[in-house]
């Protein structure tokens, strides 16, 4: 008796069974792979939804880790020309080259890190920071 319940049971619950891990497809033919991407296009509107209270407070999050991220990259680029300038007057070319390109590529983050915070304002002109 306990036999028989034990396979009606895995029986019955075999229809539940949506996913099989590991193999990448679903347990039945008809479904569809769990987390496959919608082919359903958005619609211009639902992008385009005005921003609710999170997310504003979101926003501000966001508005604040950029600033402090902002001013540790500003302070690495600060160091890095102060070091590449103290290379050139000691005469060492090749450590003033090296610093001068981490300088530039600092300063490369710092513009995206400003140009991410301007599209945040741009979106949140009145709460992101």
């Amino acid at each position: 008796m306990t036999t028989t319940s034990a396979v009606d049971t895995a029986t019955g619950s075999a229809q539940f069974i949506t996913h099989s891990p590991g193999t990448g497809h679903s347990a039945r033919s008809g479904d569809r792979k769990m987390n496959a991407p919608s082919t359903k296009p958005t619609s211009p509107t639902a992008s385009r939804r005005q921003p609710d209270s999170s997310d504003r407070a979101q926003a501000q999050v966001f508005a604040a880790m950029l600033t402090v991220e902002i001013d540790a990259v500003s302070a690495l680029v600060d160091e890095a020309e102060q070091l590449a300038h103290k290379a050139r007057q000691i005469g060492q070319g090749t450590a003033r080259l090296w610093h001068n390109e981490e300088a530039r590529s600092q300063r490369k983050m710092l513009y995206e890190l400003h140009r991410q915070l301007d599209a945040l304002h741009a979106r949140f002109p009145d709460g992101s920071g």
